[in-house]
């Protein structure tokens, strides 16, 4: 579903009287990386799309991409987990004799994945499974008071 609004500081008639095309921005919000003083309406378009995942549930997702720029960029996501995911599979960590055994740090292997493959070619490319290496975490065992910690979710009576 494709929506077009206009925002806008104005309360003038017009604007009251389309809610459903201008959008009005209380002066007391901060809305500072627009300037409203010079252009009194900014118009805005984004995209909202509704779609099932596997469980059964909806996910949605406002987006100013096009159709075919969310397909590119769910593949392109899966790629480099992919990608990181064979990287850290290649590395070895050596488990020393010390308290806990380690494990990668698979947040930092992504982001160097992430500069590897976007590292040009004047500049020598880094040594991705050493880096991975250097940033491991050890695994620790689940403390007796982690065990039974659940959310707590509000319930409206």
């Amino acid at each position: 579903m494709d929506v077009h609004l206009t925002l806008t500081k104005k309360q003038t008639k017009e604007v009251k009287a389309y809610p459903e095309i201008y959008k009005f921005i209380s002066s007391k919000a901060t809305f500072d990386f627009l300037d409203l003083h010079e252009y009194v309406f900014y118009p805005i378009s984004f995209r909202v799309v509704r779609f099932v995942l596997p469980g059964g549930t909806y996910e949605t997702v406002i987006t100013t991409k096009r159709r075919e720029s969310i397909t590119q960029e769910i593949f392109a996501r899966m790629l480099m987990y992919n990608f990181a995911e064979m990287m850290t599979s290649h590395v070895v960590i050596s488990q020393m004799d010390k308290r806990h055994p380690y494990q990668v740090n698979f947040t930092v292997a992504v982001h160097v994945c992430r500069h590897f493959l976007r590292s040009r070619d004047d500049e020598p490319p880094p040594d991705v499974e050493a880096l991975i290496r250097k940033n491991i975490l050890p695994i620790r065992p689940i403390r007796p008071r982690q065990q039974n910690m659940r959310k707590i979710r509000e319930i409206s009576r």
